[in-house]
């Protein structure tokens, strides 16, 4: 049965002034989705698997079907909304999900279900865990295609390391190696991390990651950067990942590194150059929010405001140019108020670009309207992009999420009821995962 209450109705208007309904779900009481965890929904067979964070701990794994949904804890830790679990469902392969607490330990976990869409998917085995060599966070999980072993998938982890050099802190984006048996879903880790590139001059990296196409081998990286840490100088990166050579190659394609080189100190952020360059102005701000999936062209996504206002950002979508030049960016309006967290961080209730496979990368766009959230979606025109409301919520919505392979049609956001509004307002935060369905 569906978790919370009976759907409920929203008003949605579209382009050229006709009207229709949005079934609104509840799906998860008491959590919220998170950001920098991939995928960030994935599915198959009309059932969609997401991550969430649960406002008491809890690290969940959650179902949604046409009529039914499902959650369940994997864990629990103390509270941070950072802590969701990335979730991979593939046909015929065990669901698995891994996570890891925000900064807090040096732990990557694992557990792994039973076979993706069957009735024992959400069964988990055993926690499984590698320690690495500074605290981590986040987690992004990628199965790789060629198979390793007739016995075993395998299967990439990417997680931010936060390593400590004499009180001061390097950042890099590192690979975990896993194979998952065949026979008992047990898991076997290959080695320590590797790093698949450091960040530079103390800047806080978010990575969004996303698979380039259908055949588990390209994965398409984007960098942006936190804005506290990052001010004015806050480029936007773009990279592919071969998961079975392990090398990366820069927006060009030209071959960078490859992680079996031995020369992880070589692997910096500023050798992949920048597709969005910094910001125009010293007083304005960016926040990043994700890159387009295969085998749309590729695209980045994120949210310009002045630190004046910064209730009065924009999103902002990049899409690649001819090769070696600056992505064209283009706006896809105001971005609104944000949600809580500091004015500094500038939590906007977020977009995300909706699904895979598309030859063209729609954005879903929330804007926060302060008792109100408008949902929109956003299509590249013949001149510009074509905004089509989705629907108008009387409460505030954030963090979209849409399925990047399969599953069900739909969009997943968090309705925020309270959410803390300094520096650590992301350990206090209430609310419920819903569903919007057209």
């Amino acid at each position: 049965m569906m978790i919370g209450a009976v759907c409920v109705t929203a008003t949605s208007s579209c382009t050229g002034g006709s009207r229709s309904s949005v079934d609104v779900t509840g799906l998860v009481e008491n959590a919220i989705t998170g950001w920098w965890i991939d995928p960030p929904a994935m599915g198959m067979e009309g059932i969609t698997y997401f991550g969430a964070a649960g406002s008491d701990g809890s690290v969940l794994v959650n179902a949604v079907g046409e009529s039914s949904s499902q959650s369940v804890r994997v864990a629990r830790s103390g509270v941070d909304d950072h802590n969701g679990p990335a979730v991979w469902a593939e046909s015929g392969v065990p669901l698995v999900t891994a996570w890891s607490l925000h900064n807090a330990d040096r732990l990557v976990r694992v557990r792994v279900g039973g076979i993706a869409g069957s009735s024992e998917a959400l069964s988990f085995g055993p926690e499984f865990t590698l320690e690495l060599g500074g605290t981590v966070s986040y987690a992004k999980l990628f199965r790789v295609g060629t198979v390793l072993s007739s016995n075993s998938w395998r299967f990439k982890l990417l997680v931010r390391v936060r390593y400590d050099e004499g009180g001061k802190f390097l950042y890099t984006w590192s690979v975990c190696n896993l194979l998952v048996d065949k026979g008992d879903n047990s898991v076997q880790w290959q080695g320590k991390e590797e790093t698949l590139f450091a960040s530079t001059n103390n800047r806080v990296p978010y990575l969004s990651a996303v698979q380039g196409g259908g055949e588990n081998r390209t994965v398409r990286l984007a960098i942006g950067y936190h804005p506290v840490t990052s001010g004015d100088q806050a480029p936007i990166r773009y990279a592919t990942y071969d998961l079975v050579d392990d090398t990366v190659y820069n927006a060009s394609g030209v071959l960078m590194w490859s992680l079996n080189d031995g020369l992880s100190r070589d692997r910096i952020d500023r050798r992949l150059g920048y597709v969005v360059g910094p910001t125009a102005s010293g007083s304005m701000r960016r926040r990043f929010l994700g890159v387009a999936a295969g085998p749309s062209a590729p695209a980045v996504l994120y949210a310009e405001w002045e630190l004046s206002n910064e209730n009065q950002g924009s999103y902002m979508v990049a899409s690649e140019g001819p090769v070696g030049e600056l992505w064209t960016a283009s706006s896809l309006g105001p971005a609104g108020v944000r949600f809580g967290h500091s004015d500094t961080a500038n939590y906007v209730s977020g977009a995300c670009f909706n699904g895979y496979p598309r030859v063209s990368p729609d954005v879903i766009i929330v804007r926060n309207m302060g008792q109100a959230c408008v949902i929109e979606r956003c299509s590249p025109g013949s001149v510009g992009w074509l905004r089509e409301e989705i629907a108008t919520l009387p409460y505030i919505v954030a963090r979209p999420i849409a399925s990047v392979a399969g599953g069900s049609d739909g969009v997943i956001v968090s309705r925020i009821e309270t959410y803390g509004d300094e520096a650590g307002g992301f350990k206090e935060f209430s609310g419920q995962v819903v569903s919007l369905h057209e």
